[in-house]
């Protein structure tokens, strides 16, 4: 019962809704909220944690570690395909793209650059962008960590010195 009463206090103030909506975007930010008060719902001593002088801090090292960490809940959930954003249209001004090339032009880059790849190049570089851990896919595979961090560092400069990378990022 006093854990529902601490969640609900917290769910009162928009102090931590307020510090969501500064660590993340704006279109994130509501997301954010529900994944740290998901996160201090199975918190085990939450009880013994929030009559501590230092909740506050505790709570906004949550919501960032939620925000920035690649294993986070609310990472995996959402942010996980970050790097498309800068070729999405900005939200702020809808008609105006963030990028001149159109998405379709990038897709079509990566579908051609990977055909040109080795097929063991090409399937690690697939599965990396489906796991995006290397340590996740040596357990899996069995292919040796440092392997296929090599192959993805070989695949990503393979695309950054093509012709056309060049002529779509500039």
């Amino acid at each position: 019962m006093i854990r529902d009463q601490i969640i609900k206090e917290i769910t009162d103030l928009a102090y931590y809704k307020s510090i969501c909506r500064n660590v993340a975007r704006h279109d994130l930010a509501d997301d954010l909220y529900q994944e740290f008060l998901m996160a201090l719902l199975t918190y085990p001593n939450l009880e013994e944690v929030y009559s501590k002088e230092w909740f506050n801090y505790f709570c906004i090292r949550i919501i960032t570690n939620l925000y920035n960490s690649k294993t986070s809940t609310f990472y995996l959930k959402y942010r996980q395909n970050d790097h498309f954003i800068k070729y999405v249209k900005n939200p702020q001004t809808p008609e105006e793209p963030a990028n001149p090339f159109k998405d379709d032009e990038i897709i079509d880059f990566l579908v051609d650059e990977l055909e040109k790849l080795e097929w063991y190049d090409r399937e690690i570089i697939k599965e990396y962008a489906k796991t995006r851990s290397a340590a996740s896919m040596a357990r899996k595979t069995r292919i040796s960590h440092r392997s296929i961090l090599e192959t993805v560092a070989k695949v990503k400069n393979h695309f950054k010195n093509s012709k056309t990378y060049k002529d779509i990022i500039r």
